[in-house]
């Protein structure tokens, strides 16, 4: 997992999965302590860059699933 500050507070998540199955790859506090970023108290938006709107995350955890063979998934947080 990899994580980018943007602009207004926002972030880019990638995660990425080398497995021969699609697995559910958790950031959870650690996660998130590791990459510095923090959750509003009113919560954040998760939006898929390709998939659209995942919802609000109002704490340090979100979890997805990524498919395998070196599939990702990419998220905006905020």
């Amino acid at each position: 997992m990899l994580g980018r500050p943007l602009q207004a507070g926002k972030w880019a998540i990638l995660m990425l999965n080398n497995n021969v199955e699609e697995a559910t790859i958790t950031c959870g506090k650690a996660c998130f302590a590791a990459m510095n970023i923090r959750v509003p108290s009113g919560g954040a938006k998760l939006t898929d860059v390709w998939g659209g709107d995942l919802g609000v995350v109002s704490k340090p955890l979100f979890s997805l699933v990524v498919p395998p063979r070196g599939g990702s998934r990419l998220v905006v947080l905020g």
